[in-house]
């Protein structure tokens, strides 16, 4: 991926949010960095998701407690309009299905290994 500037990186023309977790909470749910599709080529609504998202996790973990890695990831889209490119490695094709047909937004995210 190439940095495009802080936490937003772009990869074969799409953009992600990508932020390292703090250590307290990176041992905590086994993952060093999050990285969040943002589901866009364009740059300017890139920045914005990418901003969005940076506050919401840092507003988070900032407020002392720890919420599981689902409950970060819910809510650190909220109120961004991120959509959703792919099925999500965690999770069934039977419930990505019944999301779908819900309308239901939610984010992907992967490891980026050291």
């Amino acid at each position: 991926m190439k940095s495009v500037e802080k936490n937003l990186y772009c990869r074969n023309g799409y953009y992600y949010f990508r932020g390292r977790l703090p250590q307290f909470y990176a041992s905590l749910v086994n993952r060093k960095e999050l990285v969040i599709a943002l589901g866009t080529r364009d740059y300017s609504q890139a920045r914005l998701y990418s901003t969005q998202i940076g506050l919401n996790v840092h507003q988070i973990l900032a407020g002392g407690n720890a919420p599981d890695f689902t409950q970060l990831l819910s809510k650190a889209r909220e109120g961004t309009g991120v959509q959703p490119i792919r099925k999500p490695e965690y999770m069934t094709d039977q419930a990505y299905k019944i999301l779908k047909q819900s309308n239901a937004k939610f984010l992907t995210f992967s490891t980026i290994p050291d």
